[in-house]
């Protein structure tokens, strides 16, 4: 996960705050990131249809990544505000070198839900990220 966070934190905006949790890669735990989203965007000021969407977003793309984790995993979240903006980046270890599949109803809800949503695979790890720009 290092070189992921590497990669993530050298593209920070200078004027971002970030907040990483990281967690047993279990449907039950979930809830916390629920709770940590909608928190991390209400501080930031997003509006409460915004602040859903992302709730309902980070739950999906969890649950894309959960279902490619094996037993005692772990998944690596990121949240990442700025004036403008909220992302999410998720990792999970995986041994399948191949992305999400974005053909999905699951994919499909969280590049509704988001602005922006990429998935791509490193050696040994799955990534989801998803932006949010604030509404003007």
């Amino acid at each position: 996960m290092k070189e992921s966070r590497r990669a993530v934190d050298n593209g920070r905006r200078p004027d971002a705050t970030v907040t990483y949790v990281t967690l047993s890669a279990r449907s039950s735990q979930m809830f916390v990131l629920r709770s940590l989203v909608v928190a991390v965007a209400l501080e930031a000021d997003f509006d409460l249809d915004t602040v859903d969407d992302l709730r309902l977003a980070v739950d999906e793309m969890c649950a894309l990544l959960l279902a490619r984790s094996g037993p005692g995993d772990l998944l690596h979240c990121q949240f990442e505000t700025a004036p403008d903006s909220i992302s999410v980046l998720a990792t999970v270890r995986t041994d399948s070198a191949r992305p999400v599949d974005t053909a999905t109803f699951g994919w499909q809800m969280v590049s509704l839900l988001s602005d922006r949503a990429d998935t791509w695979a490193t050696p040994g790890e799955l990534h989801i990220r998803i932006r949010r720009a604030k509404p003007r």
